[in-house]
């Protein structure tokens, strides 16, 4: 999977993470909302509870460390990793 194309603009954590999230759903607002990869699942995505581009309540403000366990969880999967 290759990642989002920014432009070279830089954006915060939060709208990172939406970005990302808008891309992993192919564009589409609606189905960011239904995401299936929620904390319950089995293979839960650490930037779910940010998909919508809030932090809501009871979420750890840690988006960097979010964005760093999806990275994580990402490189995991990839065949041929060190």
């Amino acid at each position: 999977m290759n990642a989002p194309k920014n432009d070279g603009k830089r954006l915060s954590p939060l709208k990172a993470i939406r970005a990302f999230c808008m891309w992993c759903c192919g564009g589409s607002a609606h189905e960011v909302n239904l995401c299936p990869a929620g904390p319950d699942k089995r293979h839960p995505c650490a930037l779910w509870p940010y998909r919508m581009g809030i932090i809501p309540p009871g979420a750890s403000r840690s988006l960097m460390g979010a964005i760093k366990t999806r990275c994580l969880d990402c490189l995991a999967r990839r065949p041929g990793r060190l």
